[in-house]
């Protein structure tokens, strides 16, 4: 559910960047890439922030209908986990982008040690429930806020102007579609198969 929901906040712009910024970079318009990566920031933080709040606000109704009455501070600690993800995400595809891959695979072998080593603490300590799974999906991405910070320095400055947006969204359209229609496809049937289980 909580990464549905983080792959509808990207809802494509993530990928985008590490299509259509290398062009950019190359070309030396700098101030375009940097413009359109704050672009893709506010617009994927703005999003998935709307989205953490209707879960906030919807979470009796979700646990009712939908989740089988799971608890329903369960599912409000989960808005958290939209934006952790998103977060990761969004890294992971601007230093791709950039060809930063040392960076990019670092950052993913930090955050599945992180999830592995908490896993086998929990299995030790017979502590694995449903809660601790997901804090160990949620906490490691936020590991991500390290290179994040790093590379804001550069972009987020950079003023912003409404061709940037129509920039952004140009490049993002049909990405954002094939997104969404996939986040759904390949989400939905396990949401299915576990609220019959």
């Amino acid at each position: 559910f909580v990464v549905l929901l983080a792959d509808l906040a990207d809802a494509g712009i993530g990928a985008s960047l590490s299509r259509f910024l290398p062009p950019l970079i190359r070309g030396g318009k700098e101030r375009q890439a940097h413009a359109i990566t704050k672009a893709a920031f506010v617009f994927e933080i703005v999003v998935s922030i709307i989205l953490g709040c209707i879960v906030v606000f919807t979470a009796p109704q979700l646990s009712r209908y939908i989740f089988d009455k799971t608890d329903i501070i369960l599912i409000r600690v989960a808005s958290i986990g939209i934006i952790a993800i998103v977060f990761a995400g969004f890294v992971n595809f601007l230093y791709s982008a950039r060809q930063r891959f040392t960076v990019v695979t670092t950052l993913l072998i930090v955050i599945s040690g992180a999830r592995v080593v908490g896993a086998l603490v929990f299995l030790y300590m017979g502590q694995f429930t449903l809660f601790n799974a997901f804090l160990l999906l949620v906490l490691p991405s936020f590991l991500s806020i390290v290179p994040l910070i790093v590379s804001s320095v550069q972009f987020l400055p950079t003023p912003l102007q409404k061709k940037d947006w129509l920039d952004l969204f140009s490049f993002a359209k049909y990405l954002g579609v094939n997104k969404v229609f996939t986040a759904v496809a390949s989400r939905i049937d396990v949401l299915l198969i576990s609220a019959f289980l």
